[in-house]
């Protein structure tokens, strides 16, 4: 494995580190990590103005605003702070955390995990190395400035005044400079045989094409601008003509050469790139691919046995359906062939007009708020955030998932929003919405997301992102309301609720096969099709998604295998004793974290019940 701290760096490590122990204690343990992690948070929002912007946070005082400045993406910058985060993690290992209170404890936890994982992942000279995000290529068709810049300026660039038009016209003049040191990175990577495979290349291109395409006046980069000046009041007009006129030249001189730049990259790269590939034909990728799951802290880890775990449940899943369909006269052919039938099916589908996405839309919010009722019987929490369910923007739908969920800027309580990409309507049959809605947004995400931002919560615990955790409990969700009776009455309703587990279950197989048994693209593509009935085009876009976030598949449903299984074992030694809001409550109440540490706060909460029942009795 190559390694990007050489011997002098550790050296001035261990020198740093010496000479700390050296200063006299002052303070105790609770203040030195109070201390510690507010520097830690510190020197992330730092790193990534991007990142403070995205989180609202007013806690934390800076010398100077970092509104006006993009996250610096050279690979000095980057180099930097994977240097600071290792000596974050010394000085942070350097503290007992059986010397903390509880949630002192906690923070301790999350952050040695989210440092160590970092520091892993920065042994390889690759890919992009982030506190809570790793990911082997620098530049895909869902990530990467060209991307993800529009997206920020759009959704977390303050406009409220007249200085922040002028700071958002500042960080369109660094848009260039980040497109180009990505561009820089990725040939560097591409030199040591790291790069997407060749579908991706053109996705890319088709991608950056797009908004290069875009006239002035319709680009995001613009369009943004203008519209945070028209809700501006007592704007001179000539002030805000200068600011237009600004971003319009920085657009046609700087922006979008550097598009092209990509373009002009990603043509010529495509020469000598595989078709398709997974990561293990990469140097160091079956390695990179392992700590991945490690770093998810998912059981079983290895690549072997999570695709005999995905085999397993859709055996087990599929002969669910077998009974289902057969329930409905659907008794021939493949599992597969009959969901397929069912999905084109005119009777379940919607009009594709508008009042037809607007009925979609209205029959999933009817759908959430079946949950109120078994929201307030098995969870403690008060009011949520106001949830707006909306179809994704046209302009954007191109680029978007299939639907996601979106919390809002940290510290604000404001409406959430739950968004469904309805390009292609046909992929959304009625009797698949309850479930979608369930996993999305209550129980699921929007409930999950609600707990965890509490502001009595630590700083880190809120901000944490745990995928097996996060989209563990998303699954989960779905089997709590299916507990519940919701499908009693609607077959096709618990069709859809096991096809969602037949879609994640084979997810396990494809991850693992792409990325460690040399699968096609073809042979990915058809496995997912035949299995869960889903159509070609949408499983193109998955698989193509699974080759450049290896392993992120896999979280969906191993996690909530985990918090199932937890389940059972405290039902079955609590008895009359287990208290469902209680152990949600153990789940959720600490935030996203590591599974490692889930079990451990339920074991800790086991025991205490199994105390508490022995001496009522």
């Amino acid at each position: 494995m190559h390694r990007l701290l050489n011997h002098m760096t550790v050296l001035c490590l261990f020198c740093m580190v010496f000479l700390n122990a050296c200063q006299p204690n002052h303070k105790d343990t609770t203040e030195v990590f109070d201390d510690l992690l507010i520097s830690i948070i510190q020197d992330e929002m730092i790193h990534s103005p991007e990142l403070r912007s995205k989180l609202d946070q007013q806690k934390i005082s800076f010398a100077i605003s970092s509104n006006h400045q993009l996250t610096d993406r050279s690979f000095a910058s980057m180099s930097k702070m994977q240097v600071t985060r290792l000596e974050k993690l010394h000085s942070l290992s350097a503290i007992n955390p059986a010397h903390l209170p509880p949630d002192q404890r906690n923070s301790h936890a999350v952050l040695s995990h989210l440092l160590k994982a970092s520091t892993d992942f920065s042994n390889y000279q690759f890919g992009n190395t982030d506190l809570f995000s790793n990911r082997p290529y620098i530049i895909t068709h869902l990530d990467g400035a060209y991307l993800e810049i529009p997206a920020f300026l759009a959704h977390h660039h303050p406009i409220n005044d007249l200085r922040d038009a002028q700071e958002y016209v500042e960080r369109l003049s660094q848009v260039s400079q980040a497109i180009d040191d990505e561009i820089s990175h990725f040939i560097a990577d591409k030199k040591n045989g790291v790069i997407p495979s060749s579908f991706i290349l053109d996705k890319i291109i088709a991608n950056a094409q797009a908004i290069y395409d875009q006239s002035p006046d319709q680009s995001p980069f613009t369009t943004t601008l203008q519209y945070g000046l028209e809700y501006l009041e007592n704007l001179d007009i000539q002030s805000g003509q200068s600011l237009l006129n600004q971003a319009h030249s920085i657009l046609e001189n700087d922006i979008r050469p550097a598009y092209l730049r990509l373009i002009e990259e990603m043509e010529t790269s495509k020469t000598d790139t595989p078709t398709f590939h997974g990561i293990s034909i990469i140097p160091d990728g079956a390695e990179y691919y392992q700590t991945i799951l490690d770093s998810f802290s998912l059981s079983p880890q290895t690549p072997e046995d999570l695709h005999q775990l995905g085999l397993d449940l859709v055996s087990d899943i599929s002969a669910q359906l077998d009974l289902m369909l057969s329930e409905q006269n659907l008794s021939e052919n493949s599992v597969g062939i009959r969901l397929t039938e069912l999905s084109a099916n005119t009777e379940y589908l919607y009009e594709d007009s508008l009042e037809g996405r607007n009925q979609l839309l209205a029959d999933v919010q009817n759908h959430i708020a079946l949950m109120d009722p078994i929201v307030a019987n098995t969870f403690n929490i008060g009011a949520l955030p106001p949830l707006l369910v909306q179809q994704t923007p046209e302009k954007s739908a191109y680029l978007a998932l299939g639907s996601f969920y979106d919390a809002g800027p940290l510290g604000q309580f404001q409406i959430a929003n739950f968004y469904i990409n309805l390009q292609n309507i046909v992929d959304w049959p009625s009797w698949t919405l309850k479930t979608l809605s369930f996993h999305e947004t209550i129980p699921g995400h929007h409930l999950q997301q609600a707990i965890q931002r509490r502001t009595d919560l630590p700083l880190v615990q809120r901000i944490a992102h745990f995928p097996a955790f996060i989209e563990g409990w998303g699954v989960y969700a779905e089997d709590l309301a299916d507990e519940t009776g919701i499908y009693a009455d609607d077959p096709l309703g618990r069709i859809g609720y096991l096809q969602s587990l037949l879609f994640r279950s084979a997810r396990l197989v494809v991850d693992t096969g792409i990325h460690s048994q040399s699968w096609t693209r073809d042979q990915a593509v058809q496995y997912l099709v035949d299995t869960t009935g889903y159509s070609n085009s949408a499983m193109q876009d998955e698989v193509d998604r699974y080759s450049v976030w290896p392993g992120q598949a896999c979280v969906y449903m191993v996690g909530r295998n985990e918090f199932r299984a937890m389940r059972d074992e405290a039902d079955l030694k609590l008895g009359n004793a287990f208290n469902l809001k209680e152990f949600h409550a153990v789940i959720l109440d600490a935030g996203a974290r590591p599974l490692t540490l889930v079990k451990q706060d339920v074991t800790k909460w086991l025991e205490q019940k199994t105390e508490e029942k022995s001496v009522a009795e």
